[in-house]
């Protein structure tokens, strides 16, 4: 006791020292908490730069990098990434080139041309113009003469595609009576009654035989293709009619032209070094359909005159349906009973009839629907082409490459092979040569973007696809 006493103010500052050394080794409640919470903190910092001082960085285009995220790190990516944003710019604007090329020509940033076939038209053809006419009165003559005979226009498909078609009854015919002439010339005249002999019916039938023979195969020997103005797609409302066509028939027609350019063109690639049709890959255009409802015209007997269908794909539309689907086709003229076409409906091309002999029936496998599930919207239009040949079977696949490589917005949906016997087909013209052929029925689907179809499309298009520009400009 004596000793607390003598020790009181040593013992009293101990105690106070103890308690204070276990507070601060040993807190309670709240301050326990907020110790905890901070010393957490401080560990994540810590942790944070031990993993910023080992990072790895992969920066496109540059060495791998290893150490903290320094400003200089932190620029060179922004300024890859920025780069990367320009290119995907760039190739969209390359991919816009490529879907545009062969239907328009660029005169400015914002300012496109439509081409008929491979020729520039006019500033004053398309779109917007008053009262939607055309008011450029050489179009027709234009567009025209993508279907003149061989010789006559040098833009013409039969010039470009060296095409012919086989000798006529009638050319056959005429040959005929000038040589029966001839030859009735050089006879003796007959004593009782004055006149000439006439030749005898054998002869008469060997002769047409022979000319015959000779006009199919002079034919076969002076073209490299087959094809007849049958075989190309042609807008009957600009074939005749009014001087001045609504311009919606115009952008129609040169929509057509677009098409059947690049077929003839891949057509050319293949058969560019040949002499003749019995040399040439591809021995015949049967048949080129352009619209909505191609997938129906696959395997078509032809001889008849189809309806004017509509032009793009739509929403929930079925490729294979009837021209009352939600396909867009254009409105009429003003002044027209409401759903009465703007123009009369076109003389399509027939596919092969049925009756013609050397071609197999084949039941249509056509697909009823695009396999892609595309429709038309503000980004895009879709339509279908189906294309019909007689080929060589081993080019049938550098016929669909020479077709990718006309533009970008191709892609064939479905094919159909038939048998042509060369002999059968002979009897009705065409010579084959020595090569096994067979007839091959093509779809395609085309895609052409509103970043440059838009401007050159007549407002009716504008307005039922829903695109901005609809206004007159």
């Amino acid at each position: 006791m004596n000793f607390i006493k003598s020790n009181i103010i040593p013992i009293i500052c101990a105690v106070v020292v103890l308690l204070a050394i276990v507070a601060l080794f040993y807190p309670i409640g709240k301050n326990a908490k907020q110790l905890k919470k901070k010393m957490r903190q401080a560990l994540s910092k810590v942790a944070t730069a031990k993993n910023l001082s080992v990072n790895t960085v992969h920066i496109p285009g540059e060495p791998v990098y290893h150490g903290p995220i320094v400003p200089a790190v932190i620029k060179a990516k922004k300024s890859v990434q920025q780069h990367l944003a320009s290119q995907v710019q760039e190739i969209e604007r390359l991919y816009a080139a490529l879907n545009a090329h062969g239907r328009v020509v660029y005169v400015s940033q914002n300012r496109v041309v439509p081409l008929l076939g491979n020729h520039r038209l006019g500033s004053n053809i398309l779109p917007h113009i008053p009262r939607n006419l055309v008011i450029r009165g050489d179009f027709r003559r234009a567009y025209l003469g993508l279907f003149a005979p061989r010789g006559k226009n040098t833009y013409s498909f039969f010039h470009q595609l060296d095409a012919a078609s086989p000798p006529s009854s009638k050319i056959i015919a005429r040959e005929v009576q000038k040589r029966l002439r001839a030859i009735e010339a050089s006879l003796p005249e007959n004593s009782n009654s004055s006149s000439r002999s006439g030749v005898p019916h054998r002869q008469r039938q060997s002769l047409i035989r022979q000319i015959t023979q000779k006009l199919v195969y002079d034919t076969a020997l002076h073209c490299r293709i087959y094809a007849s103005p049958t075989s190309f797609q042609m807008q009957s409302g600009l074939m005749s009619g009014e001087p001045l066509p609504h311009s919606t028939l115009v952008y129609q027609g040169v929509v057509d032209s677009w098409l059947e350019q690049d077929v003839v063109n891949a057509i050319n690639q293949l058969n560019g070094t040949s002499t003749d049709v019995a040399t040439a890959p591809v021995k015949r255009l049967i048949n080129v359909y352009i619209g909505a409802g191609a997938s129906a015209e696959m395997n078509s007997s032809g001889g008849r005159q189809r309806q004017a269908g509509a032009l793009f794909l739509t929403a929930h539309h079925l490729s294979g349906s009837s021209s009352s689907s939600p396909a867009f086709s254009p409105p009429g003229m003003p002044g027209m009973a409401p759903g009465e076409p703007n123009f009369q409906p076109p003389q399509m091309p027939g596919y092969m009839p049925s009756y013609t002999p050397g071609i197999s029936a084949v039941t249509n496998a056509g697909p009823e629907t695009p396999v892609t599930h595309l429709t038309s919207n503000k980004k895009f239009q879709v339509t279908m082409m189906a294309v019909s040949v007689d080929i060589v079977p081993s080019e049938l696949n550098a016929f669909i490459n020479a077709l990718y490589r006309q533009n970008i917005g191709y892609t064939v949906l479905n094919f159909d092979l038939h048998t042509v016997d060369p002999i059968n087909a002979l009897t009705s013209g065409y010579v084959f040569g020595k090569t096994p052929v067979v007839r091959a029925d093509i779809l395609l689907q085309v895609i052409f973007l509103s970043s440059w179809n838009k401007k050159i499309m007549p407002r009716q298009y504008l307005q039922e696809l829903g695109l901005a520009s609809a206004k007159p400009r």
